[in-house]
């Protein structure tokens, strides 16, 4: 798929989102009772977990990294990944979308403080590592995985810009984390600043 038919899709389920998108004060008295997690299964590796937030839970997959600490894949709000950084993992389900650049790491205790509601098959497994590693190392998605990352970011005043910084924010609210461990070099933020005079729909295959 072409950049520009990628860029497409994600700005429809961008305005969409926004369409449809609560109130802050609406949202807020949304926010569900953190109770019940004794009952959860503890964290393992390659889980689906739910973060309660106001108005947005947050679905995360983690990674164990030993010592009780977690790393933590939050899944988009949408359903069309962003950037290339950003995997189109599942095509149903309020979980699709992976953000490699927005990953955490986190103790145990905010591992548990969640619900587990799904796990990665095995296919899938491979796919997030295998994508993840090339994000870490500021490289390009896999071949077998291009069609399901999102198009790079060019331009300062790319509206993806303001959704980065937003669910940035998301997370830390949720995860009560102030600090967040983005995978490897990116090409979003700063390729943007470096870049301004690009035009970004102007994609290659």
């Amino acid at each position: 798929m072409k950049d520009k038919d990628k860029l497409a899709d994600w700005f429809q389920d961008y305005a969409l989102w926004e369409a449809l998108k609560l109130p802050e004060e609406e949202a807020m008295a949304d926010l569900p009772v953190e109770e019940g997690f004794a009952g959860e299964p503890a964290p393992a590796d390659g889980q689906i977990r739910l973060w309660p937030g106001a108005g947005s839970p947050l679905y995360g997959c983690v990674l164990s990294e030993g010592y009780h600490q977690w790393r933590m894949i939050p899944f988009s709000m949408l359903c069309v990944p962003a950037v290339p950084q950003e995997l189109k993992l599942r095509t149903e389900g309020p979980a699709q979308v992976l953000e490699g650049w927005n990953v955490r790491r986190i103790p145990g205790r905010s591992a548990r403080q969640s619900w587990k509601v799904d796990a990665l098959t095995e296919p899938e497994r491979f796919e997030v590592e295998s994508w993840l590693l090339t994000v870490e190392a500021g490289g390009e998605p896999p071949p077998m995985l291009l069609d399901r990352t999102g198009p790079p970011l060019r331009h300062p005043m790319d509206p993806r810009q303001d959704y980065l910084l937003s669910e940035g924010s998301r997370v830390d609210g949720i995860l009560g984390e102030p600090e967040a461990v983005y995978g490897g070099e990116t090409d979003s933020l700063s390729h943007a600043a470096e870049n301004p005079e690009e035009d970004y729909g102007d994609g290659e295959e």
